[in-house]
């Protein structure tokens, strides 16, 4: 059975991880057209560039973040068991594509499912955890810098 506080922890990492490195460059396709299309009107420019940033803090919130995985308690399960398998070295670290077809399948909106999708990508992207021995608190994680973004 799966421990909860296990669980927990693992999606409180993974929140972070979210707002931290998710890729904010493909949810707004037209965003760099735009504001470059703006450059002849400094002031337009610049309302334009608080508006995105506005939305992209609203989207990217911690709180918005944590309500969209309390949304999807079975993704939330999957997503951690994804993260097991790797750091116990039962599975290479790999973005998972079934996963990421689940996540197509059950949630209807595209910004909510980069977002959730960008916990694969920090599955994906553990190169070494100490998560899950006994001689240690769970937590620190290394990452792999190189990894693409989805």
């Amino acid at each position: 059975m799966t421990d909860p506080n296990r669980v927990q922890l693992y999606l409180s990492a993974g929140v972070k991880y979210v707002v931290a490195f998710f890729p904010k460059e493909t949810y707004a396709e037209g965003h760099t057209e735009l504001f470059e299309q703006l450059a002849k009107d400094p002031v337009q420019q610049q309302q334009f560039e608080s508006l995105y940033s506005v939305l992209v803090g609203e989207l990217l919130s911690t709180e918005r973040i944590t309500g969209l995985i309390k949304l999807y308690p079975a993704l939330a399960i999957s997503f951690f068991e994804d993260f097991s398998e790797i750091a116990l070295g039962e599975t290479a670290p790999r973005y998972n594509v079934d996963l990421a077809k689940e996540i197509d399948k059950v949630c209807p909106k595209p910004q909510d499912r980069l977002i959730l999708k960008t916990f694969l990508t920090f599955n994906a992207s553990i190169l070494l955890t100490n998560y899950f021995k006994k001689e240690f608190d769970p937590g620190a994680v290394a990452f792999a810098s190189t990894l693409v973004l989805y």
